[in-house]
């Protein structure tokens, strides 16, 4: 498996920060949303897994669709939230990067209702 460049959609990063959410700052009500890591074993070993990547990164279209996850939590601890992104973010050292329209070719466009897994293909094969 090449470990140069992991590329990371929605799904893995949202349950980092709501198993953090979960098990570090006492937020019970967001227990329902956590599917895979049911204890802090697998959150360790999926840590691990992240960071034998050299490089970690993610398109803009993460940050809008945990912003819609993190909007439908209780309001006074969005800020807290965010700061577990964040520190998610820095701590895997994760690049982000912004995909424009016009730099993907357009036969990629088609299908629209997958967008977010056409930008990380594109972006997959881009030269790092």
């Amino acid at each position: 498996m090449n470990r140069r460049l992991l590329v990371l959609d929605t799904g893995p990063v949202q349950e980092l920060v709501n198993y953090q959410a979960v098990h570090n700052l006492g937020f019970q009500g967001l227990r329902t949303g956590l599917k895979f890591f049911r204890d802090k074993e697998g959150y360790v070993r999926f840590a691990r897994f992240i960071a034998a990547f050299h490089q970690k990164t993610t398109t803009t279209s993460v940050i809008v669709e945990l912003h819609r996850w993190i909007q439908k939590t209780d309001k006074a601890g969005q800020p807290r939230i965010w700061s577990l992104v964040y520190d998610e973010f820095r701590g895997m050292g994760m690049q982000e990067e912004a995909i424009k329209l016009l730099e993907m070719p357009k036969i990629w466009l088609v299908d629209m209702a997958r967008r977010t897994a056409v930008y990380f293909v594109w972006l997959n094969n881009r030269p790092y």
